[in-house]
């Protein structure tokens, strides 16, 4: 099991796949929509503290990524 503790306004984003984690490289993806936000686009890019033991549980990143990138929320 694993999941990743956000504020809710993240969560929210996270939930609507406007903000993604890339698994390859462990960082934060927002949507372009977002831009106008600076302080969710400075998140773009960011990489996450996260210990190396918990990147092998990255299939559910991974599809939530691929799910954003179908609807066309991230690129």
């Amino acid at each position: 099991m694993g999941g990743l503790l956000l504020r809710r306004d993240l969560h929210a984003l996270f939930d609507r796949f406007l903000l993604a984690v890339d698994p390859r490289t462990w960082t934060v993806r927002i949507a372009p929509s977002l831009a106008a936000y600076s302080d969710l686009a400075k998140l773009d890019g960011m990489p996450l503290a996260i210990p190396a033991a918990l990147y092998r549980k990255a299939k559910y990143l991974k599809a939530h990524l691929g799910w954003a990138q179908d609807q066309r929320r991230l690129s």
